[in-house]
């Protein structure tokens, strides 16, 4: 039996997506950043997080909405990445492979459709990821 690996968060960009072009497929690369609480000395404490996620999408909607401060919904999988850092140290990281994203509007977004805004838009690339 296939393990279930399904995670949904909600956040904002931390910075503008990192946009890199593949024949005719396109990876966005961008950290989320989002907060969770936890009590501590019988106080409930919000904490922020932060992890980093790649969509691969043909969507060209995404160049101008995936922005710094942006509030998304992601729905995708958690992977672990290996790599070897400048410093030949073997490095892994927890990643967010997304098959789903909502744009929620922003204040900048007064003439753009609601349509455009709100809708999600699945990732168009079903194959493994290539890295």
């Amino acid at each position: 039996m296939k393990d279930l690996n399904t995670i949904t968060l909600s956040g904002r960009l931390t910075s503008d997506a990192d946009v890199k072009n593949f024949n005719d497929n396109t990876v966005f690369n961008f950290s989320l950043a989002f907060n969770t609480t936890k009590k501590t000395n019988n106080e409930w404490v919000e904490q922020s997080n932060f992890i980093q996620v790649s969509f691969w999408s043909k969507a060209s909607f995404f160049n101008d909405t995936l922005k710094k401060g942006r509030k998304i919904v992601v729905i995708g999988e958690i992977i672990m990445q290996t790599y070897t850092n400048k410093d030949h140290v073997e490095v892994k990281q927890i990643k967010l492979n997304a098959r789903e994203i909502t744009i929620f509007p922003s204040k900048d977004d007064a003439q753009v459709p609601e349509k455009n805004v709100k809708s999600t838009i699945s990732s168009d690339f079903d194959d493994d990821i290539p890295f």
